[in-house]
C-alpha cells in the first residue's frame, strides 16, 4: 500500500474514533492508531476464581477491523479482536468482552483436559487469562503456557533460554491425541525442547561454516520460506501479512494471476495462497497452470474463499489444490497445517535438469561438476571433503546466457562411489547473490525451451 493510502487509512480511523469520544494517537509509519477506551463498572471473570475490575483498555488498530489490546497486562493476551461494523464506543467494549468471556471458557476447557492427564494447572500471575504448568521439579520457573486444549507454548526460559527459533510456531507444540498422562506429555514436551536445542546448535554451526567462507546474505534467507499471496483481499490483509512474518515466513504479493506467474520469473515461492476468485480468472486454475512453469513440477496452492462452498472445495480437491480455506484466516490455526506444507509437500515442487555446469566452492582450488540443476537447489561431484549438513558460498557459470551466479547453499544429502574418492553433494539453495534467482530462472528457461514474457 503507498504512503499516501496510509496516510489517508489511519486519518480516517482517527477521525472515526476521535468522534466517539476515545483518547486516539497516530501509530508511526502510518500503521494505525492508538486508542485508550474507558470501561463501564462490569467486572471481569479471572481464570484462577474471583474477578476484577478494570478502568480501561489500550489497545492498537490492525488493519481496518481488528485490533490488538496492549494493556493492562491481561489484555495482551487476547487474540487479535474484530471490530468491524462497530459504531460507538460501547460496541468496541462489548467485542472486547466478549474476546476475554471466549478466552475463559478455552481455559475452562483446557484446565478440564489437563486434569484429566493427572497434570495441576495454575494460572499465570497477574490475572492473565493463561494457564500454565510445570515440567520436573529440577526449576519451578520452568513452566508451559496454555491458551486452549491441545496446543502447549513452550518456555523461553531452561532448555531454550538463549535459543534464538527460527519460526514463531516451534515456540508451540502440539501434543499427539494419542498421550493418555500428565507423563506422557512431559516427556512429549521434553523431546520437543532437546530437539528445537539440538536444531539451534546445528544452524549455529552452519552459520559458522557459512562465515567462514565468506557467505552471501539476502532477505528471503533471513526471513525463511517464501509464500506468495494472490488476490486484492489477501494483498490487503496487513493482519495476515505481519503473521505470517512473525512466524517466519516471507511474503510475497500479487494481485492477479498473470503478476503471480510473473512472480515465478524472479523467485521461487514454496506455498501458494490464492483467492476462489480472481476477476476473470479462478484461482482454481493456478494449480495446473503452475505446473507449466519453467523449473516446476507442482506448487502447493492453497484456495481461500470468503465463504464455505461445498462444491468449490470438491472441485478444488480433484484439481489437486494442497487445500482449501474460508475466510477469516486465522494463522495460528493453520500454522501447523502451513508448517507440513513448507517441510513435507506431497509431490517435489521444482523439476531438476540434467545438465553438466562448472560450480566452485569458496576457498577450493578448482571447480566442481553439477550434474543436475533446479530451482531449488542442484547436485555437484567433488574429491573434496565436505561435511554433511554444513553450509557455504558457491559460484556457479551459466555458459548458455554467459553470466554466473552467487548463491549459499547447505548439504541437504551426499552419496559415495565405492573404490573412489568421488561423493555426490545433494545442495539446497539457501540465498542468493543480487539477481542470481532471477538469472538461474533466465538459464532454466531456455532449458526448458520456452521463451517468458
Amino acid at each position: 500500500m503507498r504512503e499516501g493510502e496510509e496516510a489517508r487509512r489511519q486519518e480516517v480511523l482517527l477521525r472515526r474514533l476521535t468522534a466517539l469520544g476515545l483518547t486516539v494517537r497516530p501509530l508511526p509509519d502510518g500503521r494505525g492508531v492508538a486508542v485508550t477506551l474507558p470501561l463501564g463498572p462490569e467486572r471481569f471473570e479471572l481464570p484462577g476464581g474471583g474477578s476484577a475490575r478494570f478502568d480501561s483498555v489500550g489497545f492498537a488498530t490492525v488493519g481496518g477491523d481488528r485490533i490488538k489490546c496492549v494493556r493492562p497486562l491481561p489484555f495482551f493476551h487476547l487474540p487479535l479482536i474484530r471490530v468491524g461494523g462497530c459504531a460507538t464506543a460501547e460496541e468496541f467494549e462489548a467485542r472486547i468482552r466478549a474476546a476475554w468471556r471466549a478466552r475463559i471458557l478455552d481455559l475452562v476447557r483446557t484446565r478440564n483436559w489437563l486434569e484429566k492427564l493427572g497434570l495441576c494447572p495454575a494460572p499465570e500471575d497477574g490475572d492473565a487469562p493463561v494457564l500454565r504448568i510445570t515440567f520436573g521439579a529440577a526449576d519451578a520457573e520452568v513452566t508451559a503456557r496454555l491458551f486452549e486444549p491441545g496446543r502447549v507454548v513452550l518456555p523461553g526460559c531452561g532448555p531454550l533460554s538463549g535459543v534464538r527459533l527460527r519460526r514463531a510456531e516451534d515456540r508451540v507444540f502440539l501434543p499427539s491425541p494419542s498421550l493418555t498422562s500428565g507423563l506422557d506429555i512431559e516427556l512429549a514436551v521434553s523431546t520437543r525442547l532437546e530437539e528445537l536445542v539440538r536444531f539451534d546448535a546445528r544452524r549455529a554451526r552452519e552459520r559458522l561454516a557459512v562465515a567462514d567462507t565468506d557467505e552471501c546474505r539476502s532477505p528471503a534467507e533471513e526471513s525463511g520460506p517464501r509464500i506468495l499471496l494472490v488476490g486484492l483481499a489477501l494483498v490487503a490483509d496487513r493482519a495476515l501479512h505481519e503473521s505470517l512474518r512473525l512466524r517466519g515466513y516471507s511474503v510475497l504479493l500479487a494481485r492477479t494471476e498473470r503478476d503471480a506467474l510473473r512472480a515465478f520469473d524472479r523467485a521461487s515461492p514454496e506455498v501458494v495462497l490464492a483467492e476462489t476468485e480472481l476477476g476473470r480468472f479462478e484461482g482454481i486454475e493456478l494449480v495446473p497452470e503452475l505446473r507449466l512453469v519453467p523449473g516446476v513440477e507442482e506448487i502447493p496452492v492453497v484456495l481461500v474463499d470468503d465463504r464455505e462452498r461445498p462444491d468449490r472445495r470438491e472441485e478444488a480437491r480433484r484439481a489437486g489444490a494442497a487445500g482449501y480455506l474460508v475466510r477469516p484466516i486465522a494463522t495460528e490455526r493453520i500454522a501447523t497445517g502451513l508448517a507440513s506444507l513448507v517441510r513435507r509437500p506431497r509431490r517435489r515442487r521444482f523439476r531438476r535438469y540434467p545438465k553438466q555446469l562448472a560450480a566452485q566452492a569458496a576457498g577450493a582450488s578448482r571447480p566442481d561438476v553439477v550434474s543436475d540443476i533446479g530451482r531449488g537447489g542442484m547436485f555437484v561431484w567433488t574429491e573434496r571433503p565436505v561435511e554433511p549438513r554444513s553450509a557455504g558460498r558457491w559460484t556457479v557459470a551459466l555458459p548458455e546466457i554467459n553470466a554466473r551466479f552467487g548463491v549459499s547453499a547447505e548439504v541437504a544429502h551426499t552419496r559415495t562411489v565405492p573404490g573412489s574418492a568421488r561423493r555426490g553433494l545433494g545442495l539446497r539453495f539457501l540465498a542468493f547473490e543480487e539477481d542470481g534467482e532471477a538469472l538461474l530462472i533466465r538459464f532454466l528457461r531456455a532449458l526448458d525451451g520456452r521463451t517468458g514474457s
